[in-house]
């Protein structure tokens, strides 16, 4: 793979992608709670937690690039 630009574009890309599943998974867990579906809405919420452990850790990929 290229240099530290490509790795930039590539990881850029990824938490951002990851923001925003999260930012759907969010949304979508509220509906489910409000719907009752509370096991489902938790799990939910878990997974967009991570997500946003995720994000977190591709910035650190980032700020290592510098």
């Amino acid at each position: 793979m290229g240099g530290g630009a490509e790795y930039r574009i590539r990881i850029g890309r990824w938490r951002d992608h990851n923001r925003e599943h999260q930012h759907t998974l969010e949304e979508w867990s509220v509906k489910a709670r409000e719907a009752g579906l509370t096991a489902t809405a938790d799990a939910m919420t878990r997974a967009a937690d991570l997500l946003g452990r995720s994000v977190d850790e591709l910035d650190i990929a980032l700020q290592n690039l510098d």
